[in-house]
């Protein structure tokens, strides 16, 4: 076996079974399977062991595979040297660094991964491979008091299996019961009737996360005497099914079977009725309606809501906010509510007793009011002490909080415990659609100020004195157009030069995109070799001594100089940030963030040509729509980019044929010549533009206008919604056709239309515009307004005034067999 420098890409691949079972193995680059992993896998098969198993193992065969060792000749030393470089202690020589980056096994998962190598290596003794391994990894020891105690006639037992590999020390003991009040405490942190159904049920019911993710709405018999015959009161049935959407199964896999549309089998648990009036609330109130999978736990939220929820989500549900907005809105829906009261209501509003519906009607109007004419709050203040002014979000966020705030004290009783009525907490209406708005790109004259050589000398000098980086940082976001924690947490080593070109290799850990490269300009590389250098000078000065190979593998590129000896731990998005805000307080150019170089950049990018997928590629988004949330188009713009893709017509002899060429890089000057030019050039025309120059100058037109046969006529992007319809309209024709010589015809006839329509799309496609010109009818002719065109007759009643006169059909009656009704709809 070669040594290799680069570990191959040994992978776990799931396998999808009949029933919906699944199934782990792991196989080889080429997609070949690793028989020896397979075959020790397969006892496995059907339990989660088998995954479990699978993702420890394979990292194993890597390092094998590193370290160049064969099956036969792994020795009890090599595997001990493997435990120890993913997370044991163990006194000897480790070698080469094992999973960099990667944080080392705890304590549960050097025990999982002891037991995997353990049964691994005792199935290749047992086929006759390496059996002097297996003999040593195959120990036995002395049971333990603890040992008795958890095995099944533990006092007669005499020896217990042993593992070499397995961490040294004390087990893990039990979780410990929940303390007095958790649930009650859980209660009040939850805020839907999903949750609250969750901690009950997992508290009453006994059920593991798995079990009641897994759960469908058939398994639920909450009546007495069910049809099931199997149990007279309450009751759910916990079944194992492997092929649930959300991918949550039980754990225990009793017989279970539907018979007559009736769940029967499975485990049986009582429900109680705490738990049924959870059920009830959570399935009147927040269940989604016409939920065709049929499952108990469904997501509130987000992209995927009515979906399943999985034990994931379950597991995240009462964790505390990711920030302090909704701390602070709640505050805030405190303050307006409270100070409101104390001026109108009687007794300074102190007696709950006394507020009626009428005190939290004149509270909403007094909000909305103050909303329309843009008066100041009630009690809020600006970070600098002024009041804060009433704005849309500001009202809606104040109502709500405070319609969560009082319903939460009605549910949990607290209302009623302080007399406060019930009319008064359901006066207060719902908050509305929240108005979310899209940070802009820069403006000119922010733009040119924030990339001004004074005050980026002034940003250095004056917020920056230690020389940590913060200009360099700042230079790196506005050309990259980098997030700034990707900026902030890139690597000593992240720059290189392939073939020539200057290359940045960051992490874009928001969307899981791992070591990018990104070209950037020989100024931007020069700029980060200089902070290289003052890194690493910084370290050579608190340590008295160059860093190791591994050490700068592991160096942030701008560190920070707090309790950070080894340079490891980059800066902080706080301390740059609160540098950036006081530079531009100080610039006095309105309050921006850095963010915001991210969408200008990408707004500039498309204005420059590029289309919409590279846009999304460059920034790294995994979508085109979160691609289109950075992007600031106006109407205006895009009108000019979709005017500017131009095919030859029908009447050429290339129909569909693309003229310009956007996608190719131009200056200034030649943009300006370009629109000069096509201004000369070409004059509007039904359907696109007319290139004929005597015409164009405000000649009469030599052929008839017949625009759409001539060769000096092309298309242009704005009109693509026109001529689909013109194709439309003809295949109704030639569909309509009473012979078929006659429809070959009309299909010869519109041919090249038809090319050249296709060929407008490719052009479209190609530039990412297709979507934004099928949105678009910018060639609408203003008498579409007129009283002629909403004046309407029933073709049959057409027909029959016209009596035996020809027929003569216009552009969407086509043929006899049409419907009158829905061509004159």
């Amino acid at each position: 076996m070669v040594r290799q420098l680069v570990v191959g890409d040994l992978r776990v691949q799931r396998i999808e079974r009949k029933g919906g079972r699944r199934s782990w193995t792991i196989v080889w680059p080429e997609g070949t399977l690793h028989a020896e992993a397979d075959r020790f896998l397969r006892v496995h098969d059907g339990s989660g062991t088998q995954k479990t198993y699978a993702y420890y193992l394979v990292d194993h065969l890597r390092w094998l595979e590193r370290e160049c060792l064969a099956f036969a000749t792994v020795q009890l030393r090599d595997l001990e040297r493997y435990m120890g470089i993913v997370g044991a202690e163990v006194r000897m020589p480790l070698g080469e660094p094992w999973r960099v980056g990667k944080r080392p096994y705890g304590r549960s998962a050097l025990s999982i991964a002891a037991s995997c190598l353990k049964g691994f290596y005792l199935h290749q003794a047992s086929l006759g491979v390496n059996v002097e391994l297996g003999e040593k990894l195959d120990g036995t020891r002395l049971p333990s008091r603890v040992d008795r105690r958890r095995s099944f006639l533990g006092h007669v037992k005499s020896a217990m299996p042993a593992n070499p590999l397995a961490p040294k020390g004390p087990y893990r003991r039990h979780p410990k019961m929940l303390p007095d009040g958790a649930r009650e405490k859980l209660l009040e942190t939850v805020h839907s009737a999903r949750d609250r159904m969750v901690v009950t049920w997992l508290a009453d019911g006994g059920l593991r996360i798995g079990e009641l993710c897994g759960l469908h709405l058939a398994d639920l018999h909450l009546r007495e005497n069910a049809a099931c015959n199997e149990c007279r009161s309450p009751h759910l049935h916990v079944c194992h099914r492997p092929g649930n959407p959300n991918r949550a199964e039980a754990k225990t896999k009793h017989p279970w079977q539907v018979e007559h549309g009736t769940v029967t089998g499975g485990l049986i648990k009582r429900v109680s009725p705490e738990m049924v009036h959870t059920y009830f609330e959570y399935l009147t109130s927040e269940y989604p309606r016409g939920a065709g999978h049929g499952m108990l736990l469904v997501q509130l939220q987000g992209a995927r809501a009515g979906q399943p929820w999985a034990p994931v989500g379950a597991r995240r549900s009462a964790s505390c906010p990711r920030s302090g907005g909704t701390f602070d809105d709640m505050r805030r829906a405190g303050l307006e509510l409270s100070t409101f009261l104390e001026l109108h209501a009687p007794a300074g509003g102190h007696d709950p007793r006394a507020l009626t519906a009428e005190h939290m009607h004149q509270f909403v109007a007094d909000q909305r009011q103050r909303e329309r004419d843009g008066l100041v709050s009630l009690a809020a203040r600006g970070v600098h002490g002024k009041p804060s002014i009433v704005t849309a979000n500001t009202r809606q966020r104040v109502f709500h909080r405070t319609r969560r705030l009082l319903r939460g004290a009605l549910e949990s009783g607290e209302a009623e415990r302080l007399g406060l009525d019930r009319a008064f907490i359901t006066a207060m209406p719902a908050p509305g659609r929240m108005v979310s708005r899209a940070r802009p790109p820069f403006a000119d004259g922010v733009a040119r100020a924030l990339a001004d050589e004074t005050n980026l000398r002034r940003l250095a000098e004056t917020y920056d004195p230690f020389d940590r980086g913060l200009r360099d940082a700042w230079e790196t976001i506005i050309v990259t157009g980098r997030r700034c924690s990707e900026v902030l947490k890139l690597r000593l080593d992240c720059l290189g030069r392939y073939g020539g070109l200057p290359m940045l290799w960051h992490d874009q850990t928001k969307v899981g995109n791992y070591d990018q490269a990104l070209r950037i300009p020989e100024r931007v590389h020069q700029l980060l070799q200089d902070r290289q250098r003052k890194t690493l000078a910084l370290f050579e000065t608190r340590n008295n001594r160059p860093p190791t190979a591994g050490e700068r593998a592991q160096m942030a590129l701008f560190p920070t100089n707090q309790r950070n000896r080894n340079g490891h731990t980059p800066l902080s998005y706080k301390w740059f940030h609160k540098g950036f805000k006081l530079w531009i307080d100080e610039l006095d150019i309105g309050r921006w963030v850095p963010h915001q170089a991210r969408h200008s950049l990408a707004t500039s990018l498309l204005r420059a040509g590029a289309s919409l997928t590279h846009v999304r590629r460059y920034l790294g988004h995994v979508s085109e729509r979160m691609a289109e949330h950075y992007i600031h188009l106006t109407q205006s713009d895009l009108e000019d980019v979709l005017q500017h893709v131009w095919v030859t017509g029908p009447g050429t002899a290339n129909p569909g044929e693309l003229l310009t060429e956007p996608t190719t890089p131009l200056t200034r000057e030649q943009a300006q010549t370009l629109a000069i030019d096509l201004s000369r050039r070409s004059t509007p025309a039904e359907g696109g533009f007319c290139t004929f120059q005597p015409v164009v100058d405000g000649g009469a037109c030599p052929f008839n206008l017949d625009c759409h046969n001539c060769d000096k006529f092309v298309l242009s992007g704005a009109d693509l919604l026109y001529w689909r319809r013109k194709r439309e309209q003809w295949r109704l024709l030639a569909e309509g056709a009473p012979d078929d010589a006659t429809a070959d015809y009309l299909h010869r006839y519109f041919e090249p239309t038809a090319r050249a329509i296709d060929g407008l799309e490719k052009a479209l496609a190609g530039l990412g515009l297709l979507d934004d010109a099928l949105a678009l009818d910018l060639r609408k002719p203003q008498d579409y307004f007129h009283r002629v065109w909403s004046t309407a007759f029933r073709a049959s009643d057409l027909a029959h005034a016209g009596g035996d006169e020809p027929d003569e059909y216009s552009d969407t009656c086509t043929a006899e067999d049409t419907d009158p009704e829905q061509d004159a709809a």
